[in-house]
């Protein structure tokens, strides 16, 4: 699923590609996803269980635009905050016999979708029910099993992960939520949340004392 031809109102940052000779599967192979050469270097990249969708939002404050378009799947506009989940799975299942794609190119996609829905995550399953009408939903994108957590068995869908990562990684937490759910260090989430707790209940015992010498003075 791709968005074809011109609109009026839309802006997608980027030229028209248009196809004019060859099949549909010469067509692909001039779009960079289906490359399968990835150029950016992934050392050190994890993709850890607590690394999916409702964390992008709520730890690393990007916010995630479910789109039909599988050209701009994991794509991140850093201006805006926003990255693009293509999350028509079903879609993907049908056509996984498909000629028209590149060898491995539907396992793959299916695998990062995977990866961001978690099987068996309720907390994915209401956030999912809550992002879009529901008509405009794939509930097979809850379903897909088994995901890739090395980062080297991707190829057409690396560089964009890799992205997505690192801003991921390198977010830090700027509200109370976000320091409440990010739990990637955990040594560091408990040992700030004891000093919260403590602070709290000092300054709690502190103003019971207080208010007691004023009502016996």
């Amino acid at each position: 699923m791709m968005d074809v031809g011109v609109f009026d109102n839309a802006y997608t940052g980027r030229g028209n590609v248009t196809w004019t000779t060859g099949t549909l599967a010469d067509f692909f192979k001039r779009l960079g996803i289906f490359d399968a050469c990835p150029v950016i270097p992934c050392l050190g990249i994890k993709l850890e269980s607590n690394f999916h969708v409702c964390n992008i939002e709520r730890i690393a404050g990007l916010k995630v635009q479910l789109t039909t378009n599988l050209y701009d799947h994991l794509l991140l506009q850093e201006d805006i905050r926003t990255v693009f989940v293509f999350h028509h799975a079903a879609f993907l299942q049908n056509h996984e016999s498909s000629s028209v794609f590149p060898a491995g190119f539907i396992e793959e996609t299916l695998k990062t979708l995977a990866l961001l829905f978690p099987k068996g995550n309720r907390q994915i399953e209401k956030w999912y029910k809550k992002k879009d009408g529901i008509q405009e939903l794939d509930f097979a994108v809850l379903t897909v099993s088994r995901p890739w957590r090395n980062i080297d068995g991707y190829k057409y869908w690396r560089d964009r992960l890799v992205i997505l990562k690192e801003a991921y990684d390198d977010s830090r937490p700027r509200s109370f939520g976000q320091w409440w759910h990010d739990r990637r260090d955990a040594n560091q989430w408990y040992a700030l949340w004891i000093a919260v707790f403590f602070t709290v209940f000092f300054g709690l015992v502190q103003s019971v004392v207080g208010v007691m010498q004023l009502y016996k003075a």
